[in-house]
Parts: C-alpha cells; sequence; structure tokens
C-alpha cells in the first residue's frame, strides 16, 4: 500500500474522530503543532526509526505530548499511529486531514507565488477567480518568489496555473517557432 493511501486512512479515522467530538480544529491544529514540532529533531527518529521498540516510543510520547499541549484525541491517535510504525506518515496525514476538513468547510487553499507583494486588489481578484471556479471559500497563501520575472503561479491542490512572464514568452517563442515562414507576396 502505498504511503499516500496509508495517510489517507489515517486522516480518515482521525478526521471522523474529530467530527465525532466536534473538534475538527482543535484536532487538525494539535497534529499540526505536533509535527512542526518534531520535524528535524532527535524525537522525529525516535519515533521513526526501528531502534526503538514500541514500549520506548510510547514512553517518550507519554512524556512529551502533555508538554505540547497534545489532548486526549490527537494523543490517542498519535499512540496508534506509533504503535503501527507510521509515524514517517505524519506530515502527510496532517495534510490529507486538513484537505477533508476544508472540503467539508467548503473551503479551498490557493498558493499564489508573484515578484512582488499581491496588492489588495489583485489579492481580491486572484480570491473572486478561484471562487467562482470552484464556488468555494478561497484561503490565499501568498508568497514573494523573486526568481520570477514577473505575473503569478498559483497552486490549487494538484492544479498549477501559470501565468508568469516567462511562461508567456516561451509560449510566444513555441508560436514563432512553429509558425510556417512565407515568402513575402510580389507587389
Amino acid at each position: 500500500m502505498s504511503d499516500l493511501s496509508v495517510a489517507r486512512r489515517y486522516a480518515a479515522a482521525l478526521y471522523e474522530l474529530a467530527v465525532e467530538q466536534g473538534a475538527e480544529g482543535k484536532v487538525v491544529e494539535e497534529l499540526g503543532a505536533f509535527v512542526s514540532a518534531v520535524r528535524g529533531t532527535e524525537l522525529d527518529l525516535v519515533l521513526t526509526r526501528p531502534l526503538f521498540d514500541v514500549g520506548e516510543r510510547a514512553a517518550v510520547l507519554d512524556a512529551v505530548l502533555p508538554r505540547l499541549g497534545i489532548g486526549t484525541v490527537v494523543g490517542n491517535f498519535l499512540r496508534v499511529v506509533s504503535d503501527r510504525n507510521r509515524c514517517d506518515a505524519l506530515a502527510d496525514i496532517h495534510r490529507e486531514l486538513s484537505a477533508l476538513i476544508d472540503a467539508r468547510a467548503g473551503v479551498v487553499r490557493v498558493e499564489v507565488r508573484t515578484v512582488e507583494p499581491l496588492t489588495p486588489e489583485l489579492e481580491a481578484q486572484v480570491r473572486a477567480a478561484f471562487g467562482a471556479a470552484t464556488g468555494k471559500t478561497v484561503v490565499l497563501d501568498a508568497r514573494r518568489d523573486p526568481s520570477l520575472l514577473g505575473g503569478l503561479v498559483a497552486r490549487m491542490g494538484d492544479h498549477v496555473y501559470d501565468a508568469s512572464l516567462a511562461t508567456r514568452l516561451s509560449e510566444l517563442q513555441r508560436s514563432l517557432l512553429d509558425s510556417p515562414v512565407t515568402a513575402p507576396a510580389e507587389a
């Protein structure tokens, strides 16, 4: 089974639990906080390497979870994930859980990259365009990308909308190279 399908299964289980508890926001926030706190640390190694057995990982989680302010639902979920040696999928599980919660709330997240920060007017236009296309509430994540010559690149899920100057110039070049050359008409 692929890592993504594992992440989706675990995310779906946690999502159902969160909905049951009416705590979707809290659960996704706590899981995100845990993933961020652990990423790249020794704790990450303890949870993801086979050098440590289930009991040792459980003891570490029991010591760390209260310090991070992780509640019962997410804490129990993390223990199950650890017991099944799936802690390496936690970042993917968090991403999939966020997507499930966004879908239920009618939200779509769009990452927009531009050379200069978006003006409030352009941000409103981008938000309106994606909102009209999806029928959902748009949450923008606008980032500066100095590598762009101009224009913008937007990513919504797996879809990339490239309206950058470099892409436009490349399309123009391809169009010019592909067009047939004709001799001038004699007068």
